[in-house]
């Protein structure tokens, strides 16, 4: 192996080892994780949309049980991702009484292995009205026996409590659920381009550097092992406006 490989083989180890290198790779990481969860928004949404369309079918209740069940997994999932960008990355700030309610309820449906899901229909002169409620008393009773059972939880599931109270006698699922995308929307901006303003400038260093070494590899003849994957490199150049 001739010199000059060698010294571009070691530039590219001793990048990796760079600590703007790790808090980019934490900012892809971050950037994933929220878009698994604004996926299974998506998903959910038009899942939603497609189940009011089928109002005709929804008479008989084979079929939309069958369509709850569906619905109730991407509820599942859509709660299950918002698990993992809180507890990554917002921690601090989930203690409100609204976001102690969306954790217990995931809880819920992890530790009772369902989802206690009830549709629900109104009418009245301006509109009819669709949507998804929960049943209750179900989260009722659930919080209660936990509240007595927990030490660690205790506060968590009483201001989750605090909240189904201010929310009966029905909870649309729906605009909660809606209201939770939105807030960690804006979690997710928060973070990010907090990250993303303290570390500017070594950001722009690291793309630099990273330039040099791809021509450098490419003098070489290399096309591997490269800092950063091409959709990395181009995520680089995204948040820094390049």
């Amino acid at each position: 192996m001739d010199k000059q490989l060698m010294e571009v083989l070691s530039e590219i180890q001793n990048t990796k080892s760079l600590r703007i290198y790790n808090i980019f790779k934490s900012l892809t990481n971050l950037s994933t994780v929220f878009h698994i969860f604004l996926n299974n928004y998506i998903e959910l949404k038009k899942e939603i949309k497609i189940y009011y369309s089928e109002s005709f079918e929804l008479e008989n209740g084979l079929i939309r049980r069958a369509s709850q069940k569906k619905l109730i997994r991407l509820y599942h999932n859509y709660l299950s991702s918002a698990r993992v960008f809180t507890e990554q990355y917002v921690q601090e700030n989930i203690k409100d009484d609204f976001h102690c309610f969306i954790k217990e309820l995931r809880n819920y449906s992890i530790h009772k292995g369902f989802f206690p899901l009830s549709s629900r229909f109104e009418i009245n002169q301006k509109t009819d009205l669709r949507y998804e409620s929960l049943q209750v008393y179900k989260i009722e009773d659930y919080l209660n026996i936990e509240i007595e059972k927990s030490k660690k939880r205790k506060q968590g599931l009483i201001n989750a409590l605090n909240y189904l109270n201010s929310q009966k006698p029905t909870l649309n699922l729906n605009i909660i659920l809606e209201k939770y995308f939105y807030k960690m929307l804006e979690e997710y901006h928060y973070v990010m381009n907090g990250k993303i303003s303290e570390y500017k400038e070594d950001l722009i260093s690291l793309y630099f550097l990273i330039e040099k070494l791809d021509d450098k590899m490419k003098i070489c003849g290399l096309n591997s092992p490269r800092v950063l994957s091409n959709s990395e490199t181009r995520y680089l150049k995204l948040i820094l406006n390049k």
